[in-house]
């Protein structure tokens, strides 16, 4: 059986050894994050994306996804770096490069200073200065064959504005002004618990726009990218994890028919080789419930 479970590494991150731990762990799939948007901006990125390409590539793994680089989320969506827009349209060479199917990418907030948490995020000017970034972004898609993965951000319980696209109508609104057979929604189950929205109803008012995804687990407090069964519910310290028999039912009724892909976060003071094949048997895990929760519902009706 071809479970279609992925890890996304970070062009940060001792990526090399990782791909090899990968293949050894049972990985076939791979996701490439390019948040550090140097190598990006040197005159030799191809060089180095094809580098990158080889090394999957030796050890046996497909990238599926990419994550172009991203603005913190508190820089105002109406501020613009020509050196982020460079490496963020880049990275949709990169994508194609790869072979991977899409580049996530993260919506921005128009955010209004000195108002509460609650009002400091103006959704209508939100939506308009994104369309103007992501248009060209967009039409790189268009030219490589690729798609814009929108990603659905979080409201955070304590701290911070309530995300654009945390609502998941801006996301659906978004995606659909885009207007493009390369546009089309991640869905992120980390960010959506951190929200206090039923997630599998929001799963299913998505549909068909849900083509990848982001697997990690937190408290409902912070976005810890924790494995998809870390922490125990029952933990004292969590306010909510993921229900994932929900998430799966739901995601198998939008008709998904992508990858896993696991977004958790390494701590190089641990053996990572032996955490990578603790994910692993996780999406693996997850891929069953998917698959079970799929079958179920096909029978019911």
């Amino acid at each position: 059986m071809d479970r279609k479970v992925a890890l996304q590494l970070r062009n940060e991150e001792p990526w090399r050894e990782m791909t090899g731990m990968m293949a050894r762990a049972g990985f076939k799939y791979v996701a490439m994050s390019f948040g550090y948007e140097r190598p990006l901006l040197e005159d030799n990125w191809r060089e180095y994306v094809s580098d990158i390409d080889r090394v999957f590539k030796e050890n046996g793994l497909k990238c599926v996804m990419t994550h172009a680089p991203y603005y913190h989320l508190l820089v105002s969506a109406e501020q613009r770096d020509p050196k982020m827009e460079l490496a963020m349209a880049r990275c949709i060479e990169a994508t194609s490069m790869l072979g991977a199917e899409i580049c996530a990418v993260h919506p921005r907030s128009f955010i209004i200073p000195n108002m509460p948490r609650e009002e400091a995020v103006d959704r209508a000017r939100s939506l308009e200065e994104n369309i103007i970034s992501f248009k060209p972004l967009v039409e790189e898609c268009e030219k490589f064959g690729v798609k814009l993965g929108i990603e659905n951000l979080m409201k955070y319980p304590h701290e911070h504005p309530w995300f654009y696209s945390y609502l998941v109508d801006d996301q659906i609104e978004l995606i659909d002004k885009l207007d493009s057979e390369n546009v089309c929604g991640v869905w992120d189950f980390g960010h959506a618990n951190l929200c206090d929205e039923d997630q599998a109803e929001r799963i299913r008012k998505m549909g068909k726009r849900i083509m990848g995804t982001h697997v990690h687990n937190n408290t409902a407090i912070h976005d810890c990218h924790f494995p998809p069964f870390y922490p125990d519910p029952s933990a004292y310290y969590i306010k909510r994890a993921v229900n994932w028999d929900s998430v799966m039912e739901a995601l198998g009724e939008t008709g998904f028919d992508g990858y896993l892909t696991l977004e958790i976060i390494f701590h190089f003071n641990y053996s990572t080789e032996a955490l990578i094949k603790y994910v692993y048997d996780n999406i693996c895990e997850l891929d069953k419930i998917a698959r079970d929760r799929n079958t179920h519902r096909l029978h019911r009706r």
